[in-house]
């Protein structure tokens, strides 16, 4: 029994979190003065698949209430005083892999499981347009597999674990790849701007200078060893002599 009961919090803990992986749940992000507000919904392909997922009632910055399914058909920016849409998107993205410019006019959205296929890793939006993407081979230059990237899960997808932090900074999107696990201080690091997805800065560690260069140190070391001891031994000094 003891081992049944095991088995079975097994079971239930596991569709619990297969529960709560398969929510698309609404969020809200409002501008700065109010006056306009950011909706993510589920896409109509998600809310057919995910019927159950949590949109409830939504109070504006004006004290209204609102219900999202009908006020909010699309996600996107809505202006708070006629809730008509100034842009709408039809996509979906985790809160967790999602950031917006300050003034919600720009995001961009990570895909977690892209390294899988060398798919589409990293895209910015402008008004809910694509205006730039890049594959995961772009940005994750090298040690793109396990053991060097932890696996992780969405949805029973099992996949390595490519980035690390994404966040804004003024009008450009900073994102940091995750340390390599045995080459902890190998990481790439970009920076892009947000409105135009254009890369302004690529940091990305030098294989040779990790590599190639200790490699090369190395075997001049043993070179000049050898020579060492064979002049040594031609001019008749004992080893262990000074």
């Amino acid at each position: 029994m003891p081992r049944l009961s095991t088995i079975l919090s097994f079971v239930l803990a596991f569709l619990g979190s297969r529960a709560i992986a398969a929510h698309n749940d609404s969020y809200f992000i409002p501008s700065q003065d109010g006056s306009r507000l950011f909706v993510m919904r589920p896409s109509l392909h998600d809310r057919r698949i995910y019927p159950d997922a949590r949109e409830g009632p939504y109070v504006l910055s004006d004290g209204r209430t609102v219900d999202v399914a009908t006020t909010f058909p699309m996600s996107g920016l809505y202006d708070v005083a006629t809730l008509k849409p100034l842009w709408t998107w039809d996509g979906y993205a985790y809160q967790y892999y999602f950031v917006i410019s300050d003034d919600l006019s720009s995001f961009a959205v990570v895909q977690s499981w892209a390294l899988i296929r060398n798919d589409e890793a990293l895209m910015f939006f402008h008004e809910g347009k694509q205006v730039a993407s890049y594959r995961a081979h772009e940005l994750v230059r090298a040690f793109r597999t396990e053991p060097y990237l932890e696996s992780g899960r969405d949805d029973f997808v099992y996949f390595p674990v490519w980035y690390d932090e994404m966040k804004v900074e003024g009008q450009s999107l900073a994102l940091t790849t995750m340390p390599r696990r045995y080459l902890p201080f190998y990481r790439e690091s970009y920076r892009f701007d947000l409105a135009t997805g254009k890369m302004t800065e690529a940091h990305v560690p030098s294989l040779w200078l990790m590599f190639g260069l200790p490699a090369l140190l190395f075997v001049a070391t043993v070179i000049w060893l050898i020579r060492r001891a064979r002049h040594r031994r031609g001019i008749g000094i004992k080893p262990g002599a000074p």
